[in-house]
C-alpha cells in the first residue's frame, strides 16, 4: 500500500506560526517567522499586492535578523 501525503501552503504556513509561537525568540522561533513572511512575501508578489509585499519583505528581514543575532546569542531553542 503506498500512502501520498498532500501538505498544502496553508499547513507549512500554519505550522510555522506554530514554532514560531512557541520557540519564540530563538534562531528556531525567529527562522520559522522569516520563513513564514517570506512566505507571504511572496504571496502578495503573486497576487500584485505591492503594499503587503513591502510590509511583509521588511517583516522577513527583521525576522532574519533577530535570528541572526539569537545565533550570535546562543538562544537556538
Amino acid at each position: 500500500m503506498t500512502f501520498h501525503i498532500h501538505i498544502t501552503q496553508h499547513e507549512i504556513h500554519a505550522g510555522l506560526g506554530v514554532v514560531s509561537h512557541l520557540a519564540g525568540n530563538s534562531v528556531l522561533g525567529n527562522g520559522a517567522a522569516t520563513i513564514s513572511h517570506g512566505i507571504d512575501t511572496y504571496n502578495d508578489v503573486t497576487h500584485h499586492n505591492l503594499l503587503g509585499a513591502v510590509k511583509d519583505g521588511a517583516e522577513t528581514v527583521i525576522s532574519g535578523g533577530e535570528a541572526v543575532i539569537d545565533g550570535f546569542s546562543g538562544d537556538w531553542f
